[in-house]
Order: C-alpha cells, then structure tokens, then sequence
C-alpha cells in the first residue's frame, strides 16, 4: 500500500503522499486482484507507506475483502503508524480479524524523531497500544531503529525499556542504512559508524534476551509463540503471493516484482517483472534466507529439497567458520552464533563463495 501522510527522511520504499482520488483507484484494482485469488492463506501482511494513512470508508474496504482469504487460524497483520489511528480504524482491525499489528515507531526521543520525519511521541504510541489491546489485539510489533546520527546508548536503552516496559512481545530492529533518493542521501546526513552499531546491537540481543525475547531473525525478537509467521515464510524460503505496485512474490518455480509505477496500476495496467529461479538459485537463496534465522539450515530438510548432504558439499568452507568460532553445528543443524548476527552477511558470502551457482 504505496500511501503515507508524509514521507519518512530514511524511508527509500514505494511511497507517495496520501491522495483520495489515487487511493480508491488503488483499492479497486487491489481488490480486483484479490478477488482473482481462489485460496485461503495462512498469512496475510498489508504493509506499506502506511496502510492507515487511508479515510475510514477506504480502510474498511480493503480489510474486509482482504479478510475473505484468510485461514480460520491464520495471521492477519497491517503496517500502521500511530498517528493515522483513530477509534473508528481500530474498530475496523478488530472486526475484520486483524490479529497483529506493526508499528513504525523507530525511536522515541523527541529530537530524533524529528530528523527523521516521524509524527507521534511516546505518549500517542502508548494510548494507542492501550486501545488495541483493550479490542483483544495484543500481538503487537514494534519497529526500533538504531546507528542514527546522535542516537546515544542511553536514547536506545531509553526506547528498548519502554518497549519492554509496554509488553509488546514483538520487537523489529533495524540499523539505519541511508540510500539514494532519501532526504538523508540528498542532505548528506549518515548513519553512525560500523563499530558504533554494532555496539547497539549487542546492547539490544543482551537486553532482550535479558527479558526472555527469542531472537529468531537477525532483525527480530518475539516473545515464545509471537515470531511473525509473514517473516518466516520469508525466510524460509517458502511461496507468496505480492499484490500492489512494488509487491514481490514467489511462485511455484519464479519470482515476480510488480512495476512501481502506481498511475499504471491504478489504471488495472499491472506490469509484473517474472523471472524464472533454477534448482541451482534456489538453493543459493535457500541457504541464505535460512541462516537468517536462528533455527538455521536443517540437514534433513535441506537434503529432501536439493538431494544434497549439505555437510559434505559445503565441508572446507564449515570447517573454516568453525575454526573462527563463527557458526555451531549439531546433528541436524548449522547456524551463525548470535554473537556474530552482525557480520552475517561476510559469513554467508564465505560459506557460498566457492559453490557456482
């Protein structure tokens, strides 16, 4: 959903400012599309822009036709900002099903808030999370970034206590990275270094596993039972269906990206970018997508998929990880130690180096 009240100093996703006329244009081909769907899934995300930026009439409309695909057990999670919430719009969450929320709060000091264009405060985000979870939504995500210019320890344990303190029992981190087209990129504003972020990751992992959150993702930390099943099926390199202008999916044996362009999309003009994925690709991303997770790759099921004993075919390169203490590995499982999340990317890229692909 490409829609925001305003734009976000970081934010480099499919966005533009909320326009009635372009919104209703978006729902009804959005709707057109779901109703093209024969299936019930296991998870629904409506993310964004924001969702809520949307009137009342409109938010209805497509929670109510989106609720028609859902399992009777399934999650149903929308991208919300605090601001854009009324009581009619919580009203519509909890009678259209909506299970899990998310929001984009990133920080809660005041002066950081304002460089990134953020438009609540602490006292907003607590009322509201008070009104859902008095409608019986309690499985709640909020967003925590961190590395921001002028972010100190003491504001990141300031955000993290509260988060806590406000039992949300889901927490999505993200370290800032300023890319083109941003305000920050055009105003030359950077994130702090390396080092400094890692030192506010290792602050959050200790604090929030201190306070018995599961850090099942590099990025995300849950309660027992509150892991994001739309982030697992990510990251488990399952199958899903995007809709919407900049939606992925990933079907049967390819991908899709959808055009950006929202005046074609609203026109029913979809364009969608298909591209095939070999057996060989697959399991490139496979086994990058998996060592995300805290579960990591498993020999048995890694082996149905590509016939492969993944200890033998990857066997120099483990034993080199394993001499730097970088991963564990155990009779069904390998997975990057949590003290080294941070630099996963360099264990990824050293574990797949030598395999063509």
């Amino acid at each position: 959903m490409p829609f925001c009240t305003h734009i976000c100093a970081y934010c480099d996703f499919c966005k533009i400012l909320y326009n009635e006329s372009l919104a209703e244009g978006y729902i009804k081909t959005t709707i057109a599309e779901l109703n093209k769907i024969d299936i019930k899934v296991k998870s629904i995300y409506i993310g964004g822009g924001s969702p809520s930026s949307l009137t009342v009439n409109q938010f209805a409309s497509l929670l109510k036709e989106t609720s028609n695909h859902l399992l009777e057990d399934g999650e149903f999670c929308v991208e919300l900002n605090p601001e854009d919430l009324n009581d009619e719009k919580i009203d519509l969450l909890a009678k259209y099903g909506v299970n899990r929320v998310s929001f984009g709060v990133q920080t809660l000091k005041p002066s950081l808030l304002k460089l990134l264009n953020r438009h609540h405060d602490e006292k907003l985000v607590k009322e509201v999370i008070t009104k859902l979870n008095k409608k019986g939504i309690t499985n709640i995500n909020l967003d925590l970034m961190y590395g921001l210019p002028t972010q100190t320890k003491e504001d990141l344990l300031y955000d993290l206590n509260k988060y806590i303190e406000w039992k949300v029992p889901h927490i999505s981190t993200y370290a800032l990275l300023v890319e083109d087209h941003t305000f920050f990129k055009v105003r030359n504003i950077d994130a702090l270094d390396d080092d400094e972020q890692a030192e506010h990751f290792d602050i959050i992992c200790n604090l929030l596993k201190e306070k018995g959150f599961i850090h099942y993702e590099i990025s995300n930390f849950a309660k027992q039972g509150y892991e994001s099943k739309q982030n697992l099926i990510y990251w488990r390199d399952e199958r899903y269906i995007g809709i919407g202008p900049s939606a992925s999916g990933y079907e049967e044996d390819y991908r899709y990206d959808t055009s950006k362009n929202i005046s074609l999309y609203i026109s029913n003009n979809i364009n969608k970018e298909v591209y095939n994925i070999s057996k060989e690709e697959e399991e490139y991303e496979y086994i990058m997508l998996h060592l995300r997770l805290k579960e990591g790759i498993n020999f048995i099921d890694y082996k149905d998929r590509f016939g492969y004993n993944f200890l033998e075919r990857f066997n120099e390169q483990i034993q080199s990880l394993l001499e730097k203490d970088d991963i564990e590995v155990d009779d069904i499982h390998l997975n990057i130690k949590e003290n080294k999340l941070f630099i996963s990317n360099l264990i990824i890229n050293e574990l797949l180096e030598d395999i063509e692909y």
